[in-house]
């Protein structure tokens, strides 16, 4: 069930993403209120999306793997509950930890940023060429991620004091934090439907910001097409993506 559900998640998420992007970068391809295109091009990124899940996770595994081996090299005990002494040698394994797990968000980011963009644009591009467009761009697509994601988080946040507000009074934020949290999902469980409205539009917000500054970043770094590969309005053949 959960494959099917990550499945199902990503080509909505690649129809999705190539409808925002046809508009972003060709204004006026949508047709109507809902435009929701579906063809080879949805395809492509919807294998692409798959692609680059199995290798951010292929990626995960590999670092959990290295800081096992960085540890047990420094003589720690993964399933000891005690905390190992202070040395050298657990300081080195906590860089060595550390440092896997930012070369694997690194790369996430650079898979991830310009992957929809390049692959409505280009024929043939996959994961190699969104990373390549990320090079020399990574702090530009960090940052505008962070100024995307940032008021986002808060909304959230937001959100569930609101709904707690709603459920409890004012009264509620005066307890401890930890009775706050759990008051705080008590009342999402008691207004599911409307948590999971809000969780909708959320979802909707973040998907059009994110494939949104996908597109932008994408023109802004490669000089624009004649048309976009299936676009309604035009027959121009596909671009071929450059080294």
């Amino acid at each position: 069930m959960g494959s099917l559900s990550l499945t199902t998640s990503l080509f909505l998420s690649a129809v999705a993403a190539s409808g925002i992007i046809r508009e972003v970068l060709e204004p006026g391809t949508a047709r109507g209120i809902f435009y929701f295109p579906t063809g080879k091009t949805e395809l492509r990124l919807f294998m692409a999306n798959l692609r680059m899940t199995l290798a951010i996770t292929a990626l995960f595994v590999l670092a959990f793997l290295v800081t096992i081996a960085a540890l047990a090299l420094a003589g720690v005990n993964i399933m000891d509950a005690e905390e190992p002494p202070a040395t050298l040698a657990t300081f080195a394994a906590g860089m060595v930890t550390i440092a896997a797990f930012v070369y694997v968000l690194v790369s996430a980011l650079r898979l991830a940023f310009f992957l929809p963009a390049a692959v409505v644009v280009e024929i043939g591009a996959g994961l190699r060429r969104a990373h390549a467009l990320s090079e020399g761009n990574f702090f530009r697509a960090l940052t505008v991620l962070v100024a995307i994601l940032f008021p986002i988080v808060m909304v959230v946040v937001m959100g569930q004091f609101a709904l707690l507000l709603l459920v409890d009074g004012s009264a509620a934020l005066q307890q401890p934090v930890d009775v706050v949290r759990a008051s705080i999902q008590a009342a999402i469980q008691q207004n599911l439907l409307l948590w999971e409205i809000f969780g909708a539009f959320v979802f909707i917000l973040t998907s059009g910001l994110l494939y949104s500054a996908s597109a932008y970043g994408y023109a802004a770094i490669v000089p624009p097409a004649a048309s976009l590969p299936g676009s309604p309005s035009t027959s121009v053949p596909e671009v071929t993506p450059t080294p």
